[in-house]
């Protein structure tokens, strides 16, 4: 089965592929997009500026940090004025280093990540006006361009292909000119060699479709496990839910505890901030458990369930308390692809409870008591201006902050899943320090988790987390450690860095108590 799956993938872009640019400046701007470049690239970029190195790295270059990706330790271009766009696009989408650009760009679309199948393909043309979709007929082994002749042949896809490949990883301080000069050198047959070897490591295969969802397996190269994902078709560069499978026997089993989505890493340390401070006061006030020798009870609301790899990751670890989790998710479709692709079922945890509603709703009218944590994990329908929005500006109104606040323990923690354009952060956090005595926002790639705390909690939020950063290496992405660092560094002037925010700042004024 394996075998012809990938056999089926090595074919997918032979006949060639239909690309050209448009200057849209999409991909220029993209926040979620590094642009890394080496020692050669920069000097080249220099020449055409006619700037000395020095100035030119000190104006448009940073360091990478994980805060973006696996990329510590690398220079990168900084962004422009609005935080995402890339430095050099000027007001006519044109690049103002054209003749010099960095590999990077010169290799786009042809990336590694958008070659693993027609599906990654057709995700990325969602956002890129030049490139045109793949139309797969009835019959699911029939795939053609939408255009009768492709205008990028297979042999000039594969060259891309291997030079992004090997600028990021086995020669990544080569120019692109000699790159170009060796990869131009090659025989056919190595190249053929190298695609089918890409193409048999890295693939990707619908296993549900419908109107508006996709359910997709995937794995990738280096890779023990294989992943299950569950994508939204209006955001399809965007994974709504996503968990590894792995092989045991014949059939694969989930692994619900190994999050890979990094929100959701950094969401979860709210189960460990509550379980270092909170969790004696709020078995005071959750009552029912207070005669059993049980682990103490931990009170749960995820709102914005999606498929559940949230909820079933906070009820499958193995920690000093009992989760009990109130998952809440608006739409029963996702519901129920949630339950038949994801183990995301009442029946499989006594002490999960599945509502189907609007998540402001209930917290507004459900019984269910205090929550010792509340996990906001809800983003808008659709994207704006090219970005996923999270969360909608309902969830963080100080009216509904204010449901939230009562419907809290004494020790109660929230955290909220932020994304979108530059200075989304900041209003999330002012609007929790409106209501919340202490707010800190973690820097995870090209996203924040905000954390506030009701009150009751001996110490500093913010030493508790940073703890917890180093202690809980499996659980966050490394970059929350340096992103740390640097907000302790400035805590006594600044209270809170917001590094996302290309150092926006904002007050630690406290709210209610």
């Amino acid at each position: 089965m394996r075998r012809s799956l990938r056999a089926a993938a090595s074919a997918w872009f032979s006949g060639g592929l239909s690309f050209e640019c448009t200057l849209c400046g999409k991909c220029c701007k993209r926040a979620d997009r590094p642009v890394l470049v080496n020692a050669c690239e920069v000097e080249e970029m220099a020449q055409i500026l006619d700037m000395d190195i020095q100035k030119f790295s000190e104006e448009y270059l940073t360091e990478g940090s994980d805060a973006v990706g696996d990329v510590a330790d690398k220079l990168m271009l900084k962004r422009g004025k609005d935080g995402k766009s890339c430095v050099f696009l000027g007001r006519d989408n044109k690049c103002r280093v054209h003749e010099a650009k960095p590999i990077h760009c010169r290799t786009y679309p042809f990336h590694p990540e958008h070659l693993i199948s027609e599906f990654d393909w057709n995700a990325e043309a969602a956002a890129c006006e030049g490139m045109t979709p793949i139309k797969i007929s009835s019959d699911s082994k029939t795939k053609k361009s939408n255009t009768e002749e492709s205008s990028v042949s297979k042999e000039d896809i594969v060259k891309n292909l291997f030079m992004a490949e090997l600028n990021r990883d086995e020669m990544p301080n080569e120019s692109h000119s000699s790159l170009a000069e060796m990869i131009g050198g090659l025989q056919k047959e190595a190249l053929d060699e190298f695609a089918s070897d890409y193409v048999s490591e890295n693939w990707r295969k619908i296993l549900y479709e419908d109107e508006k969802h996709f359910v997709v397996a995937s794995q990738f190269s280096g890779e023990e496990s294989e992943r299950r994902a569950f994508i939204f078709k209006n955001t399809p560069t965007f994974v709504q839910t996503e968990i590894p499978y792995f092989p045991e026997g014949d059939k694969r089993r989930h692994d619900m505890i190994e999050l890979l989505q990094p929100p959701h890493q950094g969401m979860v340390l709210s189960l460990y901030l509550w379980l270092k401070s909170g969790k004696n006061e709020s078995k005071t006030q959750n009552s029912a458990s207070d005669a059993t020798d049980d682990p103490p009870p931990c009170r749960v609301a995820v709102l914005g369930a999606g498929c559940g790899a949230l909820p079933n990751a906070i009820l499958d670890m193995d920690v000093e308390i009992t989760p009990h989790v109130d998952a809440v998710e608006i739409d029963p479709d996702v519901v129920e692809i949630g339950r038949k692709w994801f183990d995301f079922d009442e029946k499989r945890h006594p002490r999960l409870r599945i509502h189907c509603q609007d998540a402001l709703k209930f917290m507004e009218t459900s019984k269910r008591g205090l929550y010792d944590l509340i996990l906001i994990d809800v983003a808008s329908s659709g994207m704006e201006r090219g970005a996923l929005v999270a969360p909608p500006a309902d969830f963080y109104r100080e009216e509904f902050l204010n449901v939230m606040h009562a419907r809290m323990s004494d020790s109660g923690i929230v955290a909220v899943n932020v994304a979108g354009e530059r200075g989304k952060s900041v209003e999330v956090f002012r609007a929790f320090q409106r209501v919340f005595p202490q707010v800190v926002a973690l820097n995870i790639p090209s996203q924040e988790v905000v954390f506030a705390k009701k009150g009751g909690l001996g110490g500093d939020l913010l030493d508790k987390l940073k703890q917890l950063v180093d202690e809980k290496e499996s659980l966050i992405c490394d970059v929350a450690r340096g992103t740390l660092e640097e907000i302790e560094a400035n805590k006594s002037k600044i209270g809170v860095l917001m590094g996302w925010c290309n150092g926006d700042t904002v007050s630690t004024n406290a709210g209610k108590n």
